[in-house]
């Protein structure tokens, strides 16, 4: 696509976002180019892709690039809204708990994660049915985390785990805990 093709294309759909094919609705304005005019309008997912491979957009300091730093760092748990805590798009380290008292590590910038039974077994109630802890394989191990639905207090967590089965053939495993009473960040 010629760069004349290309702004022929976004001045034809100017709150569109600018990357080709996307019908999403931009939302941040950012530098690619040294250009003063060499910006673009994108869509949440398509600003998170250009500032992962754009380094201009890290170090420019002009206002939209500042914003597009700040909004992109914070990101809004878009696909469970404002109720999400945590979702696949987090980084770092959390500790999750439930409503059995189980904590489950979650490093989401290495994606693995561990799973530590409370040892106490305790009933725990919140207005809904008790809860128990039962051990699962590997708990205490760490293991790959192949994916994760965004996490909401008061509701169960759902993880995609590997490695938690040898034999062969085996893919993943999904883990389904109690509900979430608590998400810490812990680095």
């Amino acid at each position: 696509m010629t760069d004349d093709t290309y702004l022929a294309e976004i001045l034809k759909n100017p709150t569109q976002c600018h990357e080709p094919g996307c019908a999403a609705e931009n939302g941040l304005l950012m530098h690619l180019t040294d250009n003063p005019w060499g910006g673009a309008d994108y869509c949440y997912p398509h600003a998170r892709r250009a500032l992962a491979s754009t380094p201009l957009v890290l170090t420019c300091e002009c206002t939209f690039c500042v914003r597009a730093r700040h909004v992109l760092s914070r990101h809004e748990h878009e696909e469970a809204g404002a109720d999400a805590v945590l979702c696949r798009e987090c980084r770092g380290r959390h500790v999750i708990t439930t409503a059995s008292g189980t904590r489950h590590l979650v490093d989401l910038t290495l994606r693995v994660a561990m799973r530590v039974q409370d040892e106490s077994n305790p009933l725990v109630s919140h207005g809904d049915p008790e809860y128990r802890s039962a051990s699962m394989r590997r708990d205490g191990q760490v293991l790959p985390l192949l994916d994760l639905e965004p996490v909401v207090l008061g509701q169960p967590a759902y993880l995609l785990l590997g490695e938690v089965d040898d034999y062969e053939g085996y893919g993943c495993t999904t883990r389904l805990t109690t509900p979430v009473v608590s998400v810490e960040v812990v680095g």
